[in-house]
């Protein structure tokens, strides 16, 4: 069983715990195409994705920095964990894998989950062998050998028949035929220098395309001709047709990011990159300059770029995947509805935690929970009462808190050019929820920030790069310690419906100036970064019963 925390009714003001066990409905099935464009046979037949067991919320596996977990895409029948085979609708093992592999390579499952592939080093080493298992009966049926001269950083499966090998020492991904056990001719090449790490090249689900990013474009090619399709628009284009600043607002921020639309570096610090299960969109997650959401069409269209009010995880690999239906994206836990990209479920995971939030099944999440963390634990979606809530939101349904229901700010803090700020951020912040900000309205909400002197610290000057300790300046600056408390109050009711807290103190590394106003703006920056990652309620039902958007699970 697992745990969604839940604000509490009108007559109970007190939170509580609410266990659900829930029943999801069919995984969508995935279609490849006859025509293949890797050559000119026909690959195997389509993948057939089950649906989620009826009862998964028991199910805990221990973990270890050397026992990883593999997850295909959603509704892949198979999983691997070590050297086990899980089958994905009984949730028991179904084989174990004969030899071994890396923990911290590259690893792979094919769509249909008959094979498993993984390599023998970690990514960044030459003479890297990867090996392809069959998932039913734990053999061995491919040995790539490495080569003193070749990487292997980029492994994948395409279309449950090929795997694809590339490296950084070149612009080519070698094409191997699984099941006849040998190399093809034909090699694919990427347009760009060299083959990126994963999550920099990404193949459609009927393999006929891939998506590249090549430093600062990001380019579809054709699998069978080589040829580029169309160059996608760039990261800004979409702003700067509508002429409107909405991901400035909606992130927090007054005035643009430093090269907020230079697509160099948006697209180097792109965390994931995958086609929708349907192949007619692109969608990319960049944490330049801020967590954002980009989605193209196939078409090269960009459809959507905006700031995603998401915290930072201490995952190592970020994790994002389509639901079967294309109509949801999960990316580390935070499951996100495509259309209004509003996020409508969080799962809360421990720091450290060995894998991000992953879907399972299109019923299902994997992910490890705060009450043992070490445990691989799976979680169904809620998706009857998450429709439920989203349909009252849609429909303008009478509830304690809604985007239909006007409601007004209430800042406390020690400057007024904090409380101005303050007043500009949080408007800026609910208001991307569809929350209505106005004044002398009953529903409030408050937000009361403290600061208080830390210690004095002597300044040093560094000399160069390398130096580092320092030049000691004769001069101290003081630190400031800041907390903000942040409450929804409903009119008529004593205490409010929801809390939650923020603490920051300022840095001790600076690239500017250091004084005491540098020390209070980096205090003030780090509550407002810790701002932009928390769960604040856009939705609160009148009965207890009821999901709050967004619904949180830990």
């Amino acid at each position: 069983m697992y745990k969604i925390l839940m604000l509490p009714s009108k007559n109970s003001l007190v939170g509580f715990l609410l266990l659900f066990n829930f029943v999801g409905g069919a995984a969508a099935n995935a279609n490849l195409q006859d025509d293949d464009p890797f050559r000119s046979t026909q690959s195997g037949s389509a993948p057939d994705l089950h649906d989620s067991p009826p009862d998964a919320d028991g199910f805990r596996v221990p973990l270890a920095y050397d026992k990883t977990v593999t997850i295909g895409i959603a509704g892949c029948p198979k999983f691997v964990i070590g050297n086990e085979v899980w089958d994905g609708p009984t949730l028991k093992v179904s084989a174990r894998l004969h030899g071994s592999y890396d923990a911290q390579g590259l690893r792979a499952l094919s769509d249909d989950g008959r094979w498993f592939a993984a390599s023998s080093k970690s990514p960044n080493q030459q003479d890297t062998t990867v090996s392809v298992w069959s998932t039913a009966s734990g053999e061995i049926v491919l040995e790539v050998p490495g080569d003193a001269e070749k990487f292997a950083d980029f492994v994948k499966i395409s279309r449950n028949q090929y795997l694809l090998i590339g490296g950084r020492h070149n612009n080519q991904l070698e094409v191997w035929d699984i099941e006849a056990g040998s190399r093809l001719p034909k090699t694919i090449t990427v347009p760009d220098r060299r083959i990126e790490p994963d999550g920099k090249t990404v193949f459609s689900p009927d393999g006929k395309s891939f998506a590249t990013i090549a430093h600062d474009t990001l380019i579809l090619t054709s699998t069978a001709s080589g040829k580029p399709i169309v160059a996608m628009d760039p990261p800004g284009s979409l702003a700067k047709q509508t002429g409107n600043r909405s991901r400035e607002r909606a992130a927090n921020r007054s005035q643009p990011a430093p090269n907020a639309d230079d697509a160099g570096f948006v697209f180097a610090w792109t965390t994931a990159l995958e086609f929708s299960p349907n192949g007619e969109e692109l969608a990319a997650f960049s944490t330049h300059p801020y967590p954002r959401l980009l989605i193209w069409n196939i078409k090269g269209k960009l459809l959507v770029d905006e700031p995603m009010l998401l915290p930072k995880l201490s995952v190592v690999r970020s994790s994002m995947q389509w639901t079967p239906d294309s109509r949801w994206l999960l990316y580390n836990g935070w499951l996100i509805e495509r259309e209004s990209r509003k996020v409508v479920l969080c799962v809360r995971i421990p720091t450290g935690a060995y894998i991000a939030p992953v879907l399972l099944s299109s019923n299902q999440i994997a992910c490890n929970l705060s009450d043992r963390p070490e445990d691989l634990q799976v979680i169904s979606i809620p998706w009857e009462d998450l429709s439920k809530s989203l349909k009252k939101v849609a429909t303008a349904a009478p509830a304690r808190l809604s985007p239909s229901q006007p409601i007004s700010l209430k800042i406390e803090a020690n400057t007024d050019d904090v409380r101005v700020m303050l007043t500009e951020l949080l408007t800026q912040r609910l208001t991307q929820n569809g929350l209505q900000v106005q004044t002398g309205v009953g529903t409030v909400f408050r937000m009361a920030i403290s600061e208080r002197a830390g210690e004095s610290l002597p300044i040093y000057e560094s000399q160069s790069p390398a130096d580092r300790r320092g030049r000691n300046t004769g001069r101290t600056a003081t630190e400031v310690e800041g907390a903000a408390v942040l409450e929804w109050h409903l009119p008529g009711e004593v205490q409010p419906v929801w809390r939650g807290h923020l603490t920051a103190q300022s840095g001790r590394t600076f690239s500017e100036e250091i004084h005491d106003g540098t020390m209070r703006q980096s205090m003030l920056q780090g509550l407002i970064l810790q701002l932009q990652g928390l769960e604040i309620p856009y939705y609160i039902p009148e009965s207890s019963e009821e999901l709050t958007l967004p619904a949180i699970i830990e």
